[in-house]
């Protein structure tokens, strides 16, 4: 379904940024902008854009963003978060890859890229989840079950977002992209391996389907499915987020 969704999307962009640039040939690439959001550094993530007018008031903006595998967050209010007495995280690390088409209008004309926006985009991204958690249930207690979840979840959303560009000097930008909601599908696939020989019988295995199943994740559908060894997890359905920036522009 995404696969599918993807394509019928990719297109629609096409389509657009081909008739923004017959209508305004003559502005494509004439300015450049690269910019770097400064919020998402506070994270260990990198975000970077760039942008060129297709006319004197609609611009095609393309933007990344990497955060390669490392402790996530807030990660220890993430793990208490989910308090139970046989299940237990011990690191929980992410990472995540986004890429992000998006087709801007300024409001005022022969703006130059400056003042308020509007913008529509496509997001594909992709989620990396890399966790190890413990299992004291049934007679293991002392010597608990380990277990190593890895595993990714790929997303493709649409959103609109509004925002506000100034030119605060001849070479530079400030770009402050105010929100940005988006929706769509998410399709996802991790394993929990158990790695130190500590098989679960059948009633453990029936025990850990149902902790993960408590993990009450919103619009997110779960496929469980669980042997001695290992649990298999498959994730589908809606998916939503939102996109925020503060960024600093060099024009070229």
């Amino acid at each position: 379904m995404i696969n599918k969704l993807t394509r019928r999307l990719l297109g629609f962009l096409l389509f657009s940024c081909l008739s923004l640039s017959v209508i305004g040939q003559e502005r494509l690439f004439d300015m450049h902008i690269v910019r770097l959001n400064a919020l998402p550094l506070a994270i260990g993530s990198y975000n970077v854009s760039y942008e060129t007018p297709f006319s004197s008031q609609w611009s095609a903006v393309m933007s990344a963003n990497f955060r390669p595998m490392g402790s996530i967050p807030f990660e220890k209010r993430v793990s208490n978060y989910y308090t139970d007495n046989e299940v237990r995280f011990n690191t929980i690390k992410g990472s995540n890859f986004s890429i992000t088409p998006e087709i801007r209008y300024y409001f005022l004309p022969s703006s130059a890229l400056r003042g308020f926006y509007f913008g529509t985009f496509m997001q594909y991204a992709q989620y990396g989840l890399d966790i190890q958690l413990d299992y004291v249930g049934g007679k293991y207690k002392h010597n608990p079950s380990k277990f190593d979840l890895d595993g990714t979840i790929n997303t493709i959303t649409v959103g609109a977002a509004v925002g506000h560009q100034w030119r605060i000097s001849e070479l530079f930008y400030l770009d402050w992209q105010i929100i940005g909601p988006n929706f769509g599908l998410n399709k996802g696939h991790a394993q929990a391996v158990n790695t130190n020989g500590r098989p679960l019988d059948s009633g453990q295995e029936q025990d850990i389907h149902d902790k993960f199943k408590e993990f009450n994740i919103p619009m997110l559908d779960l496929d469980i499915q669980t042997s001695s060894t290992q649990v298999d997890i498959k994730t589908s359905g809606a998916w939503a987020g939102a996109r925020i920036g503060l960024s600093l522009g060099y024009r070229f």
